[in-house]
């Protein structure tokens, strides 16, 4: 009784270990497998000189694989290389970002700097003139705020000194007009109604903080410059179209 007992104990153990075997196998072959593929795939990145995703590529493949030393011996002439083009691509960033400082181009200049690598001679003298870079950038911002929360006061103190204002103007260059034409300021939109079917539309873009009714700068609807200006004299107005041809002065009288 007791011979087949251990038997049948033998043949449980060596199905155990044959289970167990036969379980590991499949890891051994998918681990020898990705470093293959890794392998495969850092040589493909090395002849196409993509060295930089050819050593992260490389460094995937692990030290147990067949191909950890052939990987390993491409790996250090890849990081050779790696030093030689990052040397090369640093001294065209230094003067490229040189270039772009002196064309007042200083946040494209800043892109060019931040690349050229600590191991480059010229390493200190991209990081200085980064600093500067940097500075001017922030002096241009501050600078484009300033100027747009001065136009916003400007176009709040036009809007509150003529908004829902119409004028009528009967004559124009001294002539008098067949018809009245009529002159909306109405918020950053204005309106120049000659009443036979023609209108041009202004939109205000900046104006003068002194004199909010004139030395308004706007482009028309058919987009040509032109600066208003409208004189109060008493109950009769004048008000001037200034184009870069000539001018256009209207007399007439503030209706409402």
């Amino acid at each position: 009784m007791k011979r087949p007992a251990i038997i049948f104990l033998l043949a449980s153990t060596s199905i155990v270990i044959l289970l167990f075997l036969l379980r590991c196998q499949p890891k051994e072959k998918e681990a020898l497998s990705y470093s293959e593929t890794k392998l495969e795939e850092g040589l493909k990145l090395y002849n196409a000189k993509q060295f930089k995703l050819a050593a992260k590529a490389l460094r995937d493949i692990e030290k147990e694989s067949s191909s950890y030393e052939t990987a390993h011996s491409l790996l250090l002439k890849v990081d050779s290389l790696i030093l030689v083009e990052d040397s090369i691509n640093s001294e065209i960033n230094f003067e490229k970002g040189v270039k772009l400082y002196n064309e007042g181009k200083f946040q494209s200049a800043i892109y060019a700097l931040d690349e050229v690598k600590k191991e480059n001679k010229n390493y200190d003298k991209a990081q200085s003139l980064l600093v500067k870079a940097d500075k001017r950038v922030r002096k241009e911002a501050e600078i484009a705020a300033a100027k747009q929360l001065k136009g916003a006061k400007i176009q709040s103190k036009i809007q509150s000194n003529s908004n829902g204002s119409k004028f009528v103007l009967t004559h124009l260059l001294g002539k008098k007009l067949p018809k009245a034409a009529s002159f909306y300021v109405d918020g950053s939109r204005w309106k120049l109604d000659y009443n036979n079917g023609d209108k041009i539309y202004y939109t205000v873009v900046s104006g003068n903080e002194a004199n909010p009714l004139c030395g308004i700068n706007t482009v028309d609807s058919n987009g040509d410059a032109c600066e208003i200006c409208i004189t109060k004299n008493g109950s009769s107005s004048i008000i001037e179209f200034k184009y870069a041809q000539g001018t256009l002065s209207f007399n007439g009288y503030f209706d409402k």
